[in-house]
Protein backbone atom coordinates (compact mmCIF):
# COMPACT_ATOMS: atom_id res chain seq x y z
CA UNK A 1 0.00 0.00 0.00
CA UNK A 2 0.90 3.72 -1.10
CA UNK A 3 1.07 6.26 2.08
CA UNK A 4 -0.55 8.58 -0.38
CA UNK A 5 -3.34 6.17 -1.13
CA UNK A 6 -4.50 5.72 2.69
CA UNK A 7 -8.04 6.32 2.74
CA UNK A 8 -9.52 5.71 6.65
CA UNK A 9 -12.63 4.24 7.19
CA UNK A 10 -15.24 7.45 8.83
CA UNK A 11 -16.99 7.45 11.64
CA UNK A 12 -20.04 9.36 12.69
CA UNK A 13 -21.72 7.83 15.76
CA UNK A 14 -18.89 6.70 17.45
CA UNK A 15 -15.39 8.45 18.61
CA UNK A 16 -13.02 8.88 16.40
CA UNK A 17 -10.16 11.14 15.25
CA UNK A 18 -10.27 14.68 13.44
CA UNK A 19 -9.60 13.92 9.90
CA UNK A 20 -7.19 17.11 9.78
CA UNK A 21 -4.80 16.46 12.39
CA UNK A 22 -4.31 12.93 11.25
CA UNK A 23 -4.08 14.19 7.60
CA UNK A 24 -1.30 16.23 8.22
CA UNK A 25 0.76 14.05 10.46
CA UNK A 26 0.15 11.03 7.43
CA UNK A 27 1.78 13.63 5.57
CA UNK A 28 4.79 14.77 7.85
CA UNK A 29 5.50 10.98 8.24
CA UNK A 30 5.23 10.39 4.12
CA UNK A 31 8.00 13.25 3.75
CA UNK A 32 10.21 12.04 6.71
CA UNK A 33 10.05 8.86 5.15
CA UNK A 34 11.06 10.26 1.61
CA UNK A 35 14.02 11.44 3.46
CA UNK A 36 17.33 9.00 4.15
CA UNK A 37 17.14 7.96 7.43
CA UNK A 38 19.58 10.08 9.33
CA UNK A 39 18.05 12.88 7.85
CA UNK A 40 14.92 12.11 9.17
CA UNK A 41 13.17 14.80 12.03
CA UNK A 42 10.04 11.92 12.72
CA UNK A 43 10.63 9.02 14.83
CA UNK A 44 8.95 5.93 15.80
CA UNK A 45 8.79 6.96 19.33
CA UNK A 46 7.05 10.31 18.18
CA UNK A 47 4.22 8.22 15.91
CA UNK A 48 3.62 6.30 18.67
CA UNK A 49 3.08 9.08 21.75
CA UNK A 50 0.53 11.21 19.14
CA UNK A 51 -2.72 12.44 20.28
CA UNK A 52 -5.15 13.32 17.99
CA UNK A 53 -8.66 15.50 18.89
CA UNK A 54 -11.69 13.30 19.57
CA UNK A 55 -14.45 13.61 17.91
CA UNK A 56 -17.54 12.44 18.79
CA UNK A 57 -21.55 13.02 16.60
CA UNK A 58 -19.04 14.44 14.61
CA UNK A 59 -17.30 12.96 11.19
CA UNK A 60 -13.65 11.16 12.35
CA UNK A 61 -11.66 8.49 11.17
CA UNK A 62 -12.21 5.18 13.17
CA UNK A 63 -9.46 5.41 16.11
CA UNK A 64 -8.49 1.38 16.14
CA UNK A 65 -7.68 1.85 11.79
CA UNK A 66 -5.53 5.16 12.27
CA UNK A 67 -3.79 3.39 15.36
CA UNK A 68 -2.62 0.61 13.60
CA UNK A 69 -1.39 2.09 10.35
CA UNK A 70 0.74 4.48 12.63
CA UNK A 71 1.90 1.63 14.67
CA UNK A 72 3.40 0.19 11.17
CA UNK A 73 4.28 3.34 10.09
CA UNK A 74 6.16 3.81 13.12
CA UNK A 75 7.91 0.63 12.39
CA UNK A 76 8.65 1.78 8.46
CA UNK A 77 10.39 5.43 9.93
CA UNK A 78 13.19 3.08 12.10
CA UNK A 79 14.19 1.16 8.35
CA UNK A 80 16.52 2.49 5.62
CA UNK A 81 14.68 4.22 2.94
CA UNK A 82 14.32 2.01 -0.21
CA UNK A 83 17.03 4.39 -2.13
CA UNK A 84 19.15 3.56 0.77
CA UNK A 85 21.56 0.88 1.11
CA UNK A 86 19.69 -2.36 2.21
CA UNK A 87 16.49 -0.34 1.96
CA UNK A 88 13.25 -1.81 0.68
CA UNK A 89 12.40 -1.39 -2.80
CA UNK A 90 8.53 -1.76 -1.87
CA UNK A 91 6.86 1.72 0.02
CA UNK A 92 4.69 0.16 2.44
CA UNK A 93 4.51 -3.55 3.38
CA UNK A 94 1.26 -5.21 4.61
CA UNK A 95 3.31 -8.04 6.03
CA UNK A 96 5.91 -5.92 8.52
CA UNK A 97 8.50 -7.56 10.78
CA UNK A 98 6.24 -8.57 13.70
CA UNK A 99 3.57 -10.17 11.35
CA UNK A 100 6.23 -12.80 10.50
CA UNK A 101 6.65 -16.12 12.00
CA UNK A 102 9.96 -15.95 14.51
CA UNK A 103 12.62 -18.01 12.42
CA UNK A 104 14.00 -19.50 15.47
CA UNK A 105 11.03 -21.66 16.12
Amino acid sequence: MNISSLRFTKTNFRTGYKQQEVDQFVDLIAANLALPLAERTLGPSQVTAVCFTATTFRTGYDVDEVDHVLDNLGIRLSLPSPSEPAGHPDEFRTGLVWDRPDPTC
